[in-house]
Protein backbone atom coordinates (compact mmCIF):
# COMPACT_ATOMS: atom_id res chain seq x y z
CA UNK A 1 0.00 0.00 0.00
CA UNK A 2 3.27 2.49 0.71
CA UNK A 3 4.14 1.69 -2.65
CA UNK A 4 1.13 2.66 -4.28
CA UNK A 5 0.80 5.85 -2.56
CA UNK A 6 4.28 6.92 -2.85
CA UNK A 7 4.04 5.47 -6.90
CA UNK A 8 0.94 8.01 -7.12
CA UNK A 9 2.82 11.01 -5.43
CA UNK A 10 5.70 10.96 -7.55
CA UNK A 11 3.29 10.15 -10.78
CA UNK A 12 1.34 13.43 -9.74
CA UNK A 13 4.81 15.52 -8.98
CA UNK A 14 5.64 14.76 -12.17
CA UNK A 15 2.54 16.09 -13.96
CA UNK A 16 2.56 19.31 -11.63
CA UNK A 17 6.44 19.89 -12.69
CA UNK A 18 5.72 19.81 -15.67
CA UNK A 19 3.07 22.55 -15.85
CA UNK A 20 0.93 20.97 -18.17
CA UNK A 21 -1.95 21.01 -15.51
CA UNK A 22 -4.26 23.23 -15.55
CA UNK A 23 -7.05 24.46 -13.08
CA UNK A 24 -10.14 26.34 -13.68
CA UNK A 25 -14.33 26.16 -12.82
CA UNK A 26 -17.26 28.26 -12.24
CA UNK A 27 -18.58 29.55 -8.68
CA UNK A 28 -22.18 31.36 -9.29
CA UNK A 29 -25.45 32.82 -7.41
CA UNK A 30 -28.23 33.49 -8.51
CA UNK A 31 -31.40 35.35 -6.81
CA UNK A 32 -34.31 36.60 -8.79
CA UNK A 33 -38.15 35.53 -9.72
CA UNK A 34 -39.41 32.24 -11.34
CA UNK A 35 -42.88 31.74 -13.15
CA UNK A 36 -43.15 27.95 -11.29
CA UNK A 37 -46.81 27.16 -11.31
CA UNK A 38 -47.83 30.54 -12.06
CA UNK A 39 -47.42 31.96 -8.53
CA UNK A 40 -44.20 34.16 -9.36
CA UNK A 41 -42.36 33.62 -6.21
CA UNK A 42 -38.26 34.12 -5.39
CA UNK A 43 -35.71 31.53 -6.78
CA UNK A 44 -32.15 30.85 -5.82
CA UNK A 45 -29.44 28.98 -7.34
CA UNK A 46 -25.77 28.78 -6.31
CA UNK A 47 -23.26 26.57 -7.96
CA UNK A 48 -19.28 25.53 -7.70
CA UNK A 49 -17.98 23.96 -10.61
CA UNK A 50 -14.32 23.46 -10.33
CA UNK A 51 -12.06 22.12 -13.33
CA UNK A 52 -8.66 20.10 -13.51
CA UNK A 53 -7.39 19.22 -17.06
CA UNK A 54 -4.15 17.89 -18.22
CA UNK A 55 -2.50 19.40 -21.66
CA UNK A 56 -1.41 16.91 -24.02
CA UNK A 57 0.15 18.69 -26.63
CA UNK A 58 -0.67 22.00 -28.39
CA UNK A 59 -3.99 20.05 -29.85
CA UNK A 60 -5.00 18.03 -27.39
CA UNK A 61 -5.87 18.56 -23.53
CA UNK A 62 -8.36 16.19 -21.29
CA UNK A 63 -9.78 17.44 -18.41
CA UNK A 64 -13.03 17.07 -16.23
CA UNK A 65 -15.56 19.84 -14.14
CA UNK A 66 -17.35 18.41 -10.89
CA UNK A 67 -19.96 20.42 -10.12
CA UNK A 68 -22.54 21.02 -7.39
CA UNK A 69 -25.66 22.95 -8.10
CA UNK A 70 -28.03 23.97 -4.98
CA UNK A 71 -31.91 25.32 -6.44
CA UNK A 72 -34.39 26.79 -3.79
CA UNK A 73 -37.89 27.67 -4.83
CA UNK A 74 -39.30 29.92 -2.19
CA UNK A 75 -42.95 29.55 -2.78
CA UNK A 76 -43.16 25.48 -3.02
CA UNK A 77 -40.24 25.57 -0.05
CA UNK A 78 -38.31 23.24 -2.00
CA UNK A 79 -34.71 22.45 -2.85
CA UNK A 80 -32.54 20.64 -5.09
CA UNK A 81 -28.96 19.41 -5.04
CA UNK A 82 -27.43 18.44 -8.08
CA UNK A 83 -23.65 16.64 -8.71
CA UNK A 84 -22.36 16.18 -12.00
CA UNK A 85 -19.15 14.62 -13.02
CA UNK A 86 -17.86 16.09 -16.70
CA UNK A 87 -14.69 14.47 -17.81
CA UNK A 88 -13.61 15.60 -21.84
CA UNK A 89 -11.14 15.75 -24.52
CA UNK A 90 -10.66 19.04 -25.80
CA UNK A 91 -9.55 19.38 -29.60
CA UNK A 92 -7.66 23.03 -30.21
CA UNK A 93 -8.90 23.81 -33.14
CA UNK A 94 -7.89 27.46 -34.68
CA UNK A 95 -5.20 29.74 -33.33
CA UNK A 96 -5.36 33.51 -34.09
CA UNK A 97 -2.84 35.04 -31.90
CA UNK A 98 -3.91 35.32 -28.51
CA UNK A 99 -6.91 33.93 -29.67
CA UNK A 100 -7.92 29.97 -30.17
CA UNK A 101 -11.16 28.29 -30.96
CA UNK A 102 -12.02 24.96 -29.82
CA UNK A 103 -14.31 21.81 -29.42
CA UNK A 104 -14.89 19.93 -25.98
CA UNK A 105 -16.37 16.63 -26.47
CA UNK A 106 -17.03 14.37 -23.74
CA UNK A 107 -20.02 13.30 -21.47
CA UNK A 108 -21.92 14.49 -17.81
CA UNK A 109 -23.71 12.37 -15.53
CA UNK A 110 -25.61 13.95 -12.54
CA UNK A 111 -27.77 13.16 -9.93
CA UNK A 112 -30.08 15.25 -8.30
CA UNK A 113 -32.16 15.06 -4.94
CA UNK A 114 -35.25 16.67 -3.90
CA UNK A 115 -36.38 17.73 -0.32
CA UNK A 116 -40.26 17.53 -1.63
CA UNK A 117 -41.89 14.56 0.27
CA UNK A 118 -41.44 11.45 -1.05
CA UNK A 119 -39.25 12.70 -3.86
CA UNK A 120 -36.65 9.88 -4.73
CA UNK A 121 -33.12 10.81 -7.00
CA UNK A 122 -33.04 11.74 -10.37
CA UNK A 123 -30.35 11.00 -12.79
CA UNK A 124 -29.04 12.28 -16.21
CA UNK A 125 -26.09 12.25 -18.80
CA UNK A 126 -25.39 14.12 -21.60
CA UNK A 127 -23.03 13.51 -24.62
CA UNK A 128 -21.79 16.17 -27.46
CA UNK A 129 -19.74 18.47 -28.11
CA UNK A 130 -19.54 22.20 -26.71
CA UNK A 131 -17.18 24.88 -29.08
CA UNK A 132 -15.55 27.60 -27.08
CA UNK A 133 -12.99 29.96 -27.27
CA UNK A 134 -9.78 30.45 -25.67
CA UNK A 135 -8.12 34.18 -24.85
CA UNK A 136 -4.37 34.29 -23.26
CA UNK A 137 -4.14 37.21 -21.23
CA UNK A 138 -0.60 36.11 -20.04
CA UNK A 139 1.78 33.45 -20.11
CA UNK A 140 0.06 31.50 -16.95
CA UNK A 141 -3.61 32.94 -17.27
CA UNK A 142 -6.73 32.10 -20.08
CA UNK A 143 -9.69 33.57 -20.29
CA UNK A 144 -12.25 30.28 -21.36
CA UNK A 145 -15.79 30.56 -22.33
CA UNK A 146 -18.32 28.11 -24.25
CA UNK A 147 -20.70 28.51 -26.89
CA UNK A 148 -23.70 26.26 -26.61
CA UNK A 149 -24.02 22.26 -26.42
CA UNK A 150 -24.72 19.62 -29.56
CA UNK A 151 -25.80 16.29 -28.46
CA UNK A 152 -28.09 14.38 -26.63
CA UNK A 153 -29.18 15.12 -22.79
CA UNK A 154 -31.32 13.07 -20.98
CA UNK A 155 -32.84 13.37 -17.41
CA UNK A 156 -35.20 11.63 -15.25
CA UNK A 157 -37.91 13.82 -13.17
CA UNK A 158 -37.62 13.27 -9.47
CA UNK A 159 -41.22 12.44 -8.45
Amino acid sequence: MKKLFLLCSFAMATMLASAQVYVGGEVGFWRGNTNTNNNGGQYTSAVIAPEIGYKLSETFEVGTTLSWNHKYIDADKSADNTFEVAPYLRYNAVKFGAVSLFLDGGFAFNTTKSSADGAKAANGFNVGIQPGVKVNLSNKIDFVAHVGFLGYQYGEKSV
